[in-house]
């Protein structure tokens, strides 16, 4: 009979790909922030993922620590970035500067469902991440009900210079007469600098 313990950590190594590298990894904080946003109610709790509720309470004893030294919570951080890029693109999208949003590794945000939901048929809303997070998000969208042609979720691999899940190829399924904004949230700090 298998281990309880060690199943489980199999299970959770899976769930977050801990060991995968590469156009192949989906970082722990993909599941982490889309259950931090659903935990302060940034958005809706079926962004947040078993995995994304593991992630988050194993981390918290450090996290706890780190807060007692006055050190501030990747938690604050996160809730305090995704404001300031949701500010910024609300200024963006009411001034006619922006009708195309593309959100790179956009993981369990919640940003695209709420864009949508807010300004409708006045942006093109895509959130973009690899195929198992690219998968996952649009079945926990479905059962919100969410399915407009202002939202939608597609593959994309940030590393891929061209082919159908490049940068490239879904920005030139949008409309060229409206403006065009990339948010690329805490994915630069997982590519190298050059």
């Amino acid at each position: 009979m298998k281990n309880p313990l060690i199943a489980a950590a199999t299970r959770l190594r899976q769930g977050l790909n801990i060991g995968v590298r590469g156009s192949k990894s989906i970082s722990p904080t993909a599941y982490y922030t889309g259950y931090v946003w659903a935990r302060h109610g940034v958005g809706p709790s079926s962004l947040a993922t078993p995995e994304g509720r593991l992630a988050y309470w194993a981390a918290q004893p450090l996290v706890t620590a780190l807060s007692f030294a006055g050190v501030p919570t990747i938690e604050q951080v996160l809730l305090s970035r995704h404001a300031v890029i949701d500010s910024l693109l609300t200024d963006a999208i009411e001034s006619g500067q922006v009708g195309n949003v593309v959100e790179i590794a956009s993981g369990m945000s919640p940003r695209g469902h709420t864009f949508a939901a807010r300004f409708g048929d006045q942006i093109t809303y895509v959130d973009t991440d690899l195929p198992q997070m690219a998968a996952l998000k649009k079945a926990e969208l479905a059962k919100i009900g969410e399915n407009t042609d202002h939202h939608r979720v597609e593959v994309l691999d940030a590393l891929a210079s061209d082919g159908d899940s490049s940068l490239a190829a879904v920005c030139a399924r949008l409309d060229h007469s409206k403006g065009l904004a990339i948010i690329t949230e805490g994915l630069l700090n997982y590519l190298p600098r050059d």
